[in-house]
């Protein structure tokens, strides 16, 4: 059997593709596949991985070419199942694995056999802005109500036994958005979260995303709080699923005025103005928060730094958080 599945899938990032399969190229741990899929991308990003992949000439990797696009939920479904190793990696595109990060991550499974899944520290790269930050989380030392307030996981980074995936139902189709914070919640009843002291992961932060972008943070927000509040059994479970798959629209399941939702797009809009462009995070905002003294206060706030006097206090205040210029170690270029 093999040891290690890796399954990325991209979507319209031709940009990407190589320093994503070059980092899986130069992995020090040798028995794994990577299942790579274009999922419908209908510009050049198939014939990039076909290219990059035949200069790579590794048999390990192998490309799923779809004609439609499905999503990522569903593209995950698909490349899990079809997956044929014990542990699964999962890998966002455009970001990149240190050589040494599946044999670290499959070392610390092999070990504890109640570990379930496995993260890393890791790098958040801001490559439009040129600044870095390191991550150094440990989800081994958080107790089951600190993990369902944050496991700590960006997705991107980790691994996890196919065995518990499949016995906790997997990526579930109805979370179009936030699969992975839905999945965590039911994988914590199976076992215990792990993280690898090392940093093993670049993780590109693009500010144009799903977790970030303005046409879709509200409904991400819902989504993320929606699994949140099904594993704290704060609403009927079978109903909201039900609805979901019969086609309602998450903001109608879970309500933008809803107060976790609220504080969800908060921090969001925060972040983008902080790490990303003030300009986006007042945007977000004015458009998404409840009128209240509060919206009123982070709205000023965020105005403030998208303008040039507020412009000025941003590198003080990236410094303060960790925020650093340049190109983190190991970056592949592409």
């Amino acid at each position: 059997m093999t040891r290690v599945s890796v399954i990325c899938c991209f979507y319209r990032r031709p940009q990407a593709v190589r320093r994503t399969l070059l980092g899986l190229k130069r992995q020090k741990f040798q028995d794994f596949e990577a299942i790579i899929a274009d999922d419908g991308s209908g510009d050049d990003t198939a014939e990039v991985i076909r290219q990059t992949l035949a200069e790579l000439a590794d048999d390990r990797f192998r490309l799923v070419a779809r004609d439609k696009n499905i999503g990522l939920t569903r593209g995950l479904i698909e490349g899990v199942a079809e997956a044929k190793g014990e542990y699964i990696a999962i890998h966002d595109a455009g970001d990149v694995s240190l050589a040494g990060r599946l044999g670290a991550q499959s070392a610390a499974l092999d070990a504890d056999p109640r570990v379930v899944v496995v993260g890393c520290h890791y790098v958040n790269f801001i490559e439009s802005a040129g600044l870095y930050r390191i991550r150094q989380p440990d989800a081994g030392e958080k107790s089951l109500g600190e993990l369902r307030a944050d496991t700590t996981f960006t997705h991107g980074e980790v691994m996890f036994r196919k065995s518990a995936y499949e016995e906790a139902g997997g990526y579930r189709t109805e979370f179009r958005m936030s699969q992975d914070n839905d999945l965590w919640m039911r994988m914590m009843k199976l076992g215990s979260f792990a993280t690898v002291p090392e940093i093993l992961y670049i993780r590109s932060v693009d500010f144009d995303g799903i977790s970030f972008n303005r046409s879709t943070i509200a409904r991400q927000s819902a989504f993320y709080i929606l699994g949140k509040k099904i594993a704290a059994g704060n609403v009927d479970e079978a109903k909201v699923l039900s609805r979901l798959s019969s086609g309602d629209s998450i903001l109608d399941v879970m309500p933008l005025s809803d107060a976790d939702v609220q504080r969800q797009i908060e921090k969001v809009a925060i972040r983008s103005a902080v790490f990303g462009e003030p300009k986006v995070g007042y945007a977000i905002a004015q458009e998404y928060l409840e009128a209240s003294f509060k919206k009123r206060a982070v709205a000023a706030a965020l105005w403030f730094l998208s303008k040039p006097a507020g412009r000025t206090l941003l590198p003080g205040v990236r410094s303060a958080l960790g925020m650093r210029a340049g190109i983190p170690d190991g970056w592949i270029d592409s």
